[in-house]
């Protein structure tokens, strides 16, 4: 009779603890990527360039810290204005294989403040798991260093900052081979829903 008492009870709990894991909120997903040969740089460089950090993140995942940043020291990582740079803990530059000699120095000042004053740095070295936009004034080292406005997203990944970007034209001097769109709010408040 005990056994039978105690078997019933063992089987209330389980039934209790099977509806309980149920019933509890599970943390929303982050919707899914596309691949980077399924976006169109030039009709879509905001979702362009989350896929590009999101591969950039993949790779450091599978790799491992030294063999991703090896890569993304390395030309062979640049895709014409697309680059990933990686910033570690303490805010010095790891990785930026388009402006290797920013590689050792800090996103404090004067690296992280734009040439309109804005400190960028601080933006990105509070960026979450979550991702933000941080758009600032940097030069362009496709174009031949001009100033323009790069609109990065910015990934904080296992203690470390993933960011890449595009390049608003605003030098119609040397016009690029694509164009952005001319309001990237617009891009971006897209990508968000």
């Amino acid at each position: 009779m005990f056994g039978r008492i105690a078997a019933a009870v063992v089987c209330i709990i389980g039934v209790v603890a099977l509806a309980a894991c149920q019933t509890v909120p599970q943390p929303p997903q982050p919707s899914a990527l596309p691949g980077l040969d399924a976006v169109s740089r030039e009709a879509e460089p905001g979702l362009y360039t989350k896929a590009f950090v999101a591969a950039a993140i993949s790779r450091y995942d599978a790799e491992g810290r030294d063999a991703a940043l090896a890569f993304y020291n390395s030309p062979e990582s640049v895709d014409g204005e697309w680059y990933i740079f990686i910033i570690g803990e303490d805010a010095e530059v790891l990785a930026h294989a388009a402006i290797p000699e920013n590689v050792g120095l800090f996103v404090k000042k004067p690296l992280g403040v734009d040439a309109n004053g804005y400190d960028f740095g601080a933006d990105m070295l509070a960026a979450t798991e979550e991702g933000r936009w941080v758009s600032y004034v940097f030069e362009n080292p496709a174009r031949g260093g001009f100033l323009e406005t790069k609109h990065a997203w910015v990934i904080k990944h296992d203690g470390l900052i993933f960011a890449s970007g595009w390049y608003q034209v605003e030098r119609y001097d040397a016009p690029p081979q694509q164009r952005p769109p001319t309001d990237p709010n617009k891009v971006i408040a897209q990508l968000d829903h």
